[in-house]
């Protein structure tokens, strides 16, 4: 007759078999699923790669300038045009001195840009 000890040690090592299975079988599927990762990132780079050479090739200034000869009617700015451009800028309004304060002290004043005109005055100025 089979001793009590001997099926105590017998169902041990039924259960580390088990375990070490188990363990054995995850371990194996962790691999499958880390090949199948490292092959979509080289996948994703080789993709990347390909997107760059493209990008590259779309944006060559030579071909850019072909393409908007051929399909626009846009030509280079001349001397005289972008002496008239400049004319069309506002000059700069005159510095105005800050106002004193109580003390008669200066105190500066800090700009703001213009403000833009509400709608009902824009209105009104297209009205005119």
């Amino acid at each position: 007759m089979i001793g009590r000890s001997s099926i105590v040690w017998l169902s041990l090592a039924l259960v580390a078999g088990g375990v070490l299975f188990h363990a054995s079988d995850r371990v194996q599927s962790m691999g499958r699923e880390l090949r199948t990762v490292n092959r979509q990132i080289v996948e994703q780079r080789e993709a990347i790669h390909v997107l760059k050479a493209e990008w590259a090739f779309l944006n060559e200034p030579s071909r850019i300038e072909r393409l908007a000869r051929q399909h626009t009617e846009m030509k280079p700015m001349t001397p005289d045009q972008v002496g008239s451009a400049l004319d069309a800028i506002p000059a700069k309004p005159a510095q105005v001195a800050p106002p004193e304060g109580p003390t008669g002290v200066r105190t500066p004043t800090v700009p703001t840009a213009p403000r833009r005109p509400t709608t009902q005055q824009a209105q009104a100025g297209a009205a005119r």
